[in-house]
């Protein structure tokens, strides 16, 4: 499995894919008069009232956390993935499992992850949400292997796939964009690509999970 990759598997499963924080702040600025504050800072007129109930109208789950819960339960995967970008058909084969549930209230998810890596016990975990105040899918991955937090984002594209983008290291390489594509065949199937930027700008799709509901 490509150490580029599996760091940076992120909702991973949960899917959804990478600690998805909602982010509790107040309505639009362009919603609001501004006006210079004491210090010169930019502030909005709301009443405490107005205010709290903003602060409860972002933090209410909706229809995305609803979407989540499709993560939920335990799976078992078929990993594939690709060391050398200038031989993609040569890929390291493996399995893997994975354990996904709702926490607080269905705001967020969690992931643990299980895999063996180069014969080495391998473990991560995710944790997914929805942002309300930014209005995207957000996650973050730990794992076993490092001891960098890798931070996702992304949104459904037209294909009703989620797409999750972050920034990933990797020795020799340093800072590098990663992508992963959620697709659903159904209730009991999905699977995830990973996708590498080259140098050049073109993403290499360095491997891809195929996940079965146990």
């Amino acid at each position: 499995m490509n150490t580029r990759s599996i760091c940076a598997f992120g909702a991973g499963v949960a899917v959804a894919t990478s600690i998805a924080l909602l982010v509790a702040v107040g309505p639009d600025h362009g919603d609001h008069e501004h006006h210079d504050g004491p210090d010169g800072d930019m502030g909005h007129e709301m009443s405490p009232e107005d205010m709290m109930a903003a602060y409860m109208a972002l933090g209410n789950p909706g229809e995305h956390h609803e979407e989540m819960k499709r993560f939920e339960g335990n799976w078992t995967a078929v990993t594939a993935f690709s060391m050398d970008p200038s031989n993609p058909d040569e890929k390291t084969m493996g399995t893997a499992t994975a354990t996904t549930k709702s926490i607080m209230g269905g705001r967020y998810s969690v992931t643990d992850f299980k895999s063996d890596f180069m014969g080495m016990p391998f473990e991560g975990i995710a944790y997914s949400g929805y942002d309300n105040a930014r209005n995207e899918h957000v996650s973050i991955w730990m794992d076993s292997m490092s001891t960098a937090i890798m931070n996702m984002k992304g949104q459904i594209n037209e294909d009703g796939n989620l797409v999750m983008q972050g920034t990933a290291f990797a020795p020799g390489m340093g800072d590098y964009q990663m992508k992963m594509v959620y697709h659903w065949e159904d209730d009991d199937h999905w699977s995830q690509n990973f996708y590498d930027q080259m140098p050049d700008g073109s993403w290499f799709n360095s491997g891809t999970m195929t996940y079965t509901r146990e």
